[in-house]
């Protein structure tokens, strides 16, 4: 288990049984109220503010934001690279737990392989389709506790994406704490 020095937010990568591979969690705290903390993972002109780490954008989010929609959302890096994701919502409990896959596609959200999406090393053995689960807290009036697990993570690549996630959510904590 890693832990950051900051106590409201934490990261581990254990196994897990649904890919038996190691799996990214991020717990983030925001000083803002859950319904805000909720809307920005379900709204994309919000998503387009954090999505990705510190130095990328995300000139694209269209969500689907129901039971078996659709998401696509492109994370472009400062030299212009773009990756593109799609994946279903297959849980959606209002201000409480949001589940989805996760896979690699292209512009038009067809599912690719990681190796034509541009990723090559690990992620080529990865599992084609992930998933990740976002689940909501309230931690009192204006505090909210999110728990992300990022599940069929490579090995190899588990700090990158922990890395990853912690650079989006700080992010989005920005946003909501300056709002």
């Amino acid at each position: 288990m890693t832990q950051t020095t900051d106590k409201s937010d934490t990261t581990s990568g254990q196994f897990h049984s649904h890919f038996n591979t190691p799996f990214v969690e991020v717990t983030k705290n925001f000083n803002a109220p859950i319904e805000n903390v909720w809307k920005a993972w379900s709204d994309p002109e919000m998503v387009k503010q954090w999505w990705g780490p510190q130095g990328f954008s995300c000139p694209h989010a269209e969500l689907d934001f129901r039971i078996d929609g659709k998401y696509l959302i492109a994370m472009e890096d400062s030299g212009g690279q773009v990756v593109w994701s799609t994946g279903t919502y297959k849980e959606i409990f209002p201000n409480e737990l949001i589940v989805c896959t996760d896979q690699f596609a292209d512009k038009n959200g067809r599912p690719i392989s990681a190796r034509e999406a541009g990723m090559g090393g690990a992620w080529e053995n990865a599992e084609e389709t992930l998933i990740y689960s976002v689940k909501f807290t309230s931690l009192g009036e204006n505090k909210t506790e999110i728990q992300l697990v990022h599940e069929g993570i490579p090995a190899s690549e588990h700090d990158e994406c922990v890395s990853g996630w912690s650079s989006s959510l700080d992010k989005m904590k920005k946003l909501l704490e300056n709002n």
